[in-house]
Protein backbone atom coordinates (compact mmCIF):
# COMPACT_ATOMS: atom_id res chain seq x y z
CA UNK A 1 0.00 0.00 0.00
CA UNK A 2 2.91 2.39 0.50
CA UNK A 3 3.57 2.49 -3.22
CA UNK A 4 -0.06 3.37 -3.93
CA UNK A 5 -0.39 6.34 -1.60
CA UNK A 6 -0.60 8.85 -4.47
CA UNK A 7 -3.37 6.81 -6.05
CA UNK A 8 -5.21 6.62 -2.71
CA UNK A 9 -4.96 10.39 -2.25
CA UNK A 10 -6.32 10.88 -5.74
CA UNK A 11 -9.18 8.45 -5.09
CA UNK A 12 -10.13 10.21 -1.84
CA UNK A 13 -10.42 13.60 -3.47
CA UNK A 14 -13.95 14.70 -4.05
CA UNK A 15 -17.11 15.38 -2.16
CA UNK A 16 -19.28 12.89 -0.23
CA UNK A 17 -22.96 13.66 -0.54
CA UNK A 18 -25.95 12.27 1.34
CA UNK A 19 -26.51 9.78 -1.46
CA UNK A 20 -22.97 8.42 -0.98
CA UNK A 21 -23.51 8.13 2.77
CA UNK A 22 -26.75 6.23 2.16
CA UNK A 23 -25.04 3.79 -0.20
CA UNK A 24 -22.24 3.21 2.34
CA UNK A 25 -24.61 2.89 5.29
CA UNK A 26 -26.69 0.08 3.75
CA UNK A 27 -23.90 -2.55 3.39
CA UNK A 28 -22.44 -1.56 6.77
CA UNK A 29 -25.77 -2.23 8.46
CA UNK A 30 -25.99 -5.61 6.71
CA UNK A 31 -22.48 -6.47 7.84
CA UNK A 32 -23.20 -5.48 11.45
CA UNK A 33 -26.40 -7.56 11.41
CA UNK A 34 -24.53 -10.65 10.21
CA UNK A 35 -21.76 -10.14 12.78
CA UNK A 36 -24.28 -9.84 15.62
CA UNK A 37 -25.98 -13.02 14.44
CA UNK A 38 -22.67 -14.90 14.28
CA UNK A 39 -21.74 -13.76 17.79
CA UNK A 40 -25.13 -14.86 19.13
CA UNK A 41 -24.87 -18.31 17.53
CA UNK A 42 -21.29 -18.78 18.70
CA UNK A 43 -22.32 -18.10 22.30
CA UNK A 44 -25.10 -20.69 22.06
CA UNK A 45 -22.76 -23.29 20.51
CA UNK A 46 -20.10 -22.63 23.16
CA UNK A 47 -22.64 -23.26 25.93
CA UNK A 48 -23.87 -26.56 24.48
CA UNK A 49 -20.59 -28.07 23.23
CA UNK A 50 -18.47 -30.48 25.28
CA UNK A 51 -15.50 -28.48 26.51
CA UNK A 52 -13.21 -31.48 27.13
CA UNK A 53 -13.69 -32.84 23.62
CA UNK A 54 -13.16 -29.39 22.15
CA UNK A 55 -9.85 -29.04 23.98
CA UNK A 56 -8.69 -32.44 22.74
CA UNK A 57 -9.66 -31.70 19.16
CA UNK A 58 -8.06 -28.25 19.20
CA UNK A 59 -4.76 -29.86 20.18
CA UNK A 60 -4.53 -31.33 16.68
CA UNK A 61 -2.51 -29.36 14.11
CA UNK A 62 -4.69 -27.31 11.79
CA UNK A 63 -7.82 -27.62 13.96
CA UNK A 64 -9.15 -24.45 15.56
CA UNK A 65 -12.33 -23.84 17.53
CA UNK A 66 -14.56 -23.50 14.44
CA UNK A 67 -13.22 -26.75 12.94
CA UNK A 68 -13.68 -28.55 16.27
CA UNK A 69 -17.29 -27.36 16.39
CA UNK A 70 -17.78 -28.65 12.85
CA UNK A 71 -16.35 -32.06 13.76
CA UNK A 72 -18.63 -32.43 16.75
CA UNK A 73 -21.66 -31.16 14.86
CA UNK A 74 -21.23 -33.46 11.84
CA UNK A 75 -19.61 -36.56 13.36
CA UNK A 76 -21.28 -36.38 16.75
CA UNK A 77 -19.78 -37.37 20.07
CA UNK A 78 -20.71 -41.09 19.94
CA UNK A 79 -18.45 -42.92 17.50
CA UNK A 80 -20.26 -46.24 17.95
CA UNK A 81 -22.45 -45.37 14.96
CA UNK A 82 -19.38 -46.13 12.80
CA UNK A 83 -17.75 -49.54 12.92
CA UNK A 84 -14.25 -48.18 12.30
CA UNK A 85 -12.43 -44.92 11.48
CA UNK A 86 -12.35 -45.92 7.84
CA UNK A 87 -16.15 -46.17 7.79
CA UNK A 88 -16.32 -42.61 9.09
CA UNK A 89 -13.89 -41.44 6.41
CA UNK A 90 -15.98 -43.10 3.70
CA UNK A 91 -19.11 -41.44 5.06
CA UNK A 92 -17.38 -38.05 4.94
CA UNK A 93 -16.29 -38.64 1.33
CA UNK A 94 -12.55 -38.48 2.02
CA UNK A 95 -11.59 -41.87 0.56
CA UNK A 96 -10.39 -42.53 -3.00
CA UNK A 97 -13.00 -43.88 -5.37
CA UNK A 98 -12.88 -47.40 -6.76
CA UNK A 99 -14.25 -47.32 -10.30
CA UNK A 100 -13.05 -50.36 -12.22
CA UNK A 101 -14.32 -52.20 -15.24
CA UNK A 102 -12.74 -55.28 -16.81
CA UNK A 103 -9.71 -55.00 -14.55
CA UNK A 104 -9.03 -51.45 -15.72
CA UNK A 105 -9.16 -48.61 -13.24
CA UNK A 106 -11.18 -45.74 -14.68
CA UNK A 107 -11.24 -43.09 -11.97
CA UNK A 108 -10.25 -42.62 -8.35
CA UNK A 109 -12.27 -39.49 -7.60
CA UNK A 110 -13.67 -39.27 -4.12
CA UNK A 111 -17.35 -39.93 -3.60
CA UNK A 112 -19.89 -37.32 -2.58
CA UNK A 113 -19.98 -37.16 1.20
CA UNK A 114 -20.60 -34.57 3.86
CA UNK A 115 -19.52 -31.40 2.10
CA UNK A 116 -19.38 -29.33 5.31
CA UNK A 117 -17.09 -31.77 7.09
CA UNK A 118 -15.00 -32.27 3.98
CA UNK A 119 -14.53 -28.53 3.50
CA UNK A 120 -13.56 -27.95 7.15
CA UNK A 121 -11.05 -30.81 7.15
CA UNK A 122 -9.45 -29.71 3.87
CA UNK A 123 -9.00 -26.21 5.27
CA UNK A 124 -7.55 -27.68 8.46
CA UNK A 125 -5.22 -29.90 6.44
CA UNK A 126 -3.93 -26.90 4.49
CA UNK A 127 -3.33 -25.02 7.75
CA UNK A 128 -1.51 -28.03 9.25
CA UNK A 129 0.95 -28.10 6.34
CA UNK A 130 2.36 -24.73 7.47
CA UNK A 131 3.30 -26.04 10.91
CA UNK A 132 6.95 -26.89 11.45
CA UNK A 133 8.21 -30.13 12.98
CA UNK A 134 4.80 -31.76 12.62
CA UNK A 135 3.94 -35.31 11.59
CA UNK A 136 0.86 -34.17 9.66
CA UNK A 137 2.86 -31.69 7.58
CA UNK A 138 5.52 -34.34 6.93
CA UNK A 139 2.78 -36.70 5.75
CA UNK A 140 1.47 -34.01 3.38
CA UNK A 141 4.85 -33.35 1.76
CA UNK A 142 5.46 -37.07 1.30
CA UNK A 143 2.15 -37.42 -0.52
CA UNK A 144 2.55 -34.19 -2.49
CA UNK A 145 5.89 -35.35 -3.90
CA UNK A 146 4.22 -38.43 -5.43
CA UNK A 147 0.62 -37.48 -6.18
CA UNK A 148 0.46 -33.69 -6.29
CA UNK A 149 -0.84 -31.05 -3.92
CA UNK A 150 -4.57 -31.58 -4.46
CA UNK A 151 -4.53 -35.29 -3.77
CA UNK A 152 -2.15 -34.73 -0.86
CA UNK A 153 -4.58 -32.26 0.74
CA UNK A 154 -7.42 -34.81 0.56
CA UNK A 155 -5.15 -37.52 1.98
CA UNK A 156 -4.10 -35.20 4.82
CA UNK A 157 -7.75 -34.35 5.54
CA UNK A 158 -8.43 -38.09 5.65
CA UNK A 159 -5.63 -38.49 8.17
CA UNK A 160 -6.99 -35.67 10.34
CA UNK A 161 -10.42 -37.29 10.33
CA UNK A 162 -8.93 -40.62 11.42
CA UNK A 163 -7.12 -38.95 14.32
CA UNK A 164 -10.19 -36.95 15.37
CA UNK A 165 -12.30 -40.11 15.23
CA UNK A 166 -9.89 -41.94 17.53
CA UNK A 167 -9.73 -39.01 19.96
CA UNK A 168 -13.53 -38.91 20.24
CA UNK A 169 -13.86 -42.69 20.43
CA UNK A 170 -11.11 -43.47 22.94
CA UNK A 171 -11.13 -40.21 24.91
CA UNK A 172 -7.36 -39.78 24.63
CA UNK A 173 -5.13 -36.75 24.16
CA UNK A 174 -3.38 -35.95 20.92
CA UNK A 175 0.36 -36.60 21.04
CA UNK A 176 2.62 -35.14 18.39
CA UNK A 177 4.98 -37.56 16.64
CA UNK A 178 7.20 -34.68 15.33
CA UNK A 179 8.36 -34.23 11.77
CA UNK A 180 11.01 -36.95 11.63
CA UNK A 181 8.57 -39.72 12.54
CA UNK A 182 8.70 -41.32 9.09
CA UNK A 183 12.50 -41.17 9.06
CA UNK A 184 12.69 -42.91 12.43
CA UNK A 185 10.06 -45.43 11.40
CA UNK A 186 12.29 -46.92 8.67
CA UNK A 187 15.85 -45.61 9.20
CA UNK A 188 17.36 -47.95 6.59
CA UNK A 189 15.04 -46.69 3.86
CA UNK A 190 15.78 -43.11 4.84
CA UNK A 191 19.51 -43.75 4.72
CA UNK A 192 19.40 -45.46 1.33
CA UNK A 193 17.19 -42.75 -0.16
CA UNK A 194 19.48 -39.95 1.00
CA UNK A 195 22.57 -41.80 -0.23
CA UNK A 196 21.03 -42.25 -3.69
CA UNK A 197 20.10 -38.57 -3.77
CA UNK A 198 23.68 -37.54 -3.01
CA UNK A 199 25.07 -39.95 -5.60
CA UNK A 200 23.00 -38.44 -8.44
CA UNK A 201 25.25 -35.34 -8.79
CA UNK A 202 28.29 -37.65 -8.89
CA UNK A 203 29.32 -37.57 -5.22
CA UNK A 204 30.87 -40.47 -3.32
CA UNK A 205 29.17 -41.06 0.02
CA UNK A 206 30.88 -42.81 2.92
CA UNK A 207 28.80 -43.53 6.01
CA UNK A 208 30.26 -44.08 9.45
CA UNK A 209 28.17 -44.88 12.54
CA UNK A 210 28.31 -42.33 15.32
CA UNK A 211 29.54 -43.24 18.79
CA UNK A 212 26.84 -43.85 21.40
CA UNK A 213 25.40 -40.70 22.93
CA UNK A 214 26.25 -39.86 26.55
CA UNK A 215 23.65 -40.72 29.15
CA UNK A 216 21.97 -37.92 31.04
CA UNK A 217 22.65 -38.09 34.81
CA UNK A 218 19.87 -39.86 36.64
CA UNK A 219 17.40 -37.78 38.62
CA UNK A 220 15.28 -39.13 41.44
CA UNK A 221 11.95 -40.31 40.10
CA UNK A 222 13.01 -40.22 36.43
CA UNK A 223 14.61 -42.80 34.17
CA UNK A 224 17.97 -41.93 32.60
CA UNK A 225 17.82 -41.59 28.81
CA UNK A 226 20.46 -40.77 26.18
CA UNK A 227 20.93 -37.06 25.50
CA UNK A 228 20.31 -37.40 21.76
CA UNK A 229 17.11 -39.41 22.07
CA UNK A 230 14.36 -37.03 23.19
CA UNK A 231 11.66 -39.40 21.94
CA UNK A 232 13.07 -42.55 23.47
CA UNK A 233 10.06 -42.91 25.74
CA UNK A 234 7.60 -42.62 22.87
CA UNK A 235 5.21 -45.59 22.62
CA UNK A 236 6.15 -45.99 18.97
CA UNK A 237 9.62 -47.25 19.95
CA UNK A 238 8.32 -50.45 21.58
CA UNK A 239 7.63 -53.60 19.58
CA UNK A 240 4.34 -54.25 21.38
CA UNK A 241 2.96 -50.88 20.39
CA UNK A 242 4.27 -51.24 16.84
CA UNK A 243 2.16 -54.40 16.45
CA UNK A 244 -0.79 -52.66 18.08
CA UNK A 245 -0.64 -49.70 15.71
CA UNK A 246 -0.15 -51.92 12.69
CA UNK A 247 -3.31 -53.91 13.49
CA UNK A 248 -5.51 -50.91 14.27
CA UNK A 249 -4.53 -47.65 12.50
CA UNK A 250 -6.88 -45.80 14.80
CA UNK A 251 -5.52 -46.99 18.16
CA UNK A 252 -5.51 -43.74 20.10
CA UNK A 253 -4.21 -40.47 18.78
CA UNK A 254 -0.80 -42.07 18.25
CA UNK A 255 -1.22 -44.28 15.21
CA UNK A 256 1.32 -46.05 13.09
CA UNK A 257 1.41 -44.45 9.65
CA UNK A 258 2.18 -46.92 6.85
CA UNK A 259 5.25 -46.15 4.80
CA UNK A 260 4.55 -44.38 1.54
Amino acid sequence: MRGRRPELRLALRGRITEHHRLMLREPMEDLEFVERRIDRLQKVIAQRADVEKLIRLCAMPGVDLITAWMLLAELGSDMRVFDSPRRGARWAGLCPGNNQSGGKRLSNRTRKGNRWLRRALCQGAWAATHKKNCCISAFFFRKAAKHGIRKAIVATAHRLLIVAFCILRDGVEYRELVGDYFDRLHPERTRNRLVRRLQRPGLDVFLQPRPPAPVVPHRPGKRAVPASAPNAESPVNTEANREKFSKDPGAGALRRVPAC
